[in-house]
């Protein structure tokens, strides 16, 4: 599923509550995660992304729709596009497409064969990202 966090930690998604059961589930239970790997920054090698010699790193929290006409809107909106241009060619009014945000509650990271490693979200949403 592709998303942005726009350089502020909380990603970003563009779903549809009528086609997808993702969007359609958070409107009804916003309880969710998401799992990045370490893969996907090129800097695992050969190794399988499912290896724990290559690092996950796991959001648990509450996916939000965001309401299209505000600043955060707005925001969320202009990243995903900037990000994934596709999206703009996406039919919104017939399909129902919307941004949505993970907002962090829990947060832990499974690095190298060592147990998984509880963060802080207050450190995490403090750290000033690219």
């Amino acid at each position: 599923m592709s998303f942005t966090d726009a350089g502020t930690g909380v990603p970003y998604f563009y779903l549809t509550t009528t086609l997808d059961p993702t969007g359609n589930f958070a409107v009804k239970d916003e309880r969710a995660s998401c799992a990045i790997t370490e893969k996907q920054l090129g800097t695992c090698g050969i190794q399988d992304p499912q290896s724990p010699g290559c690092s996950k790193f796991t959001i648990i929290g509450k996916l939000i729709m965001v309401q299209t006409n505000t600043t955060e809107g707005a925001f969320g909106e202009s990243a995903l596009f900037s990000s994934h241009p596709q999206f703009l060619g996406w039919p919104k009014r017939t399909h129902a497409f919307d941004v949505f945000k993970l907002v962090p509650v829990r947060l832990f990271l499974v690095n190298n064969f060592k147990p998984p490693r509880r963060l802080s979200v207050k450190k995490y949403l403090g750290y000033k990202f690219l």
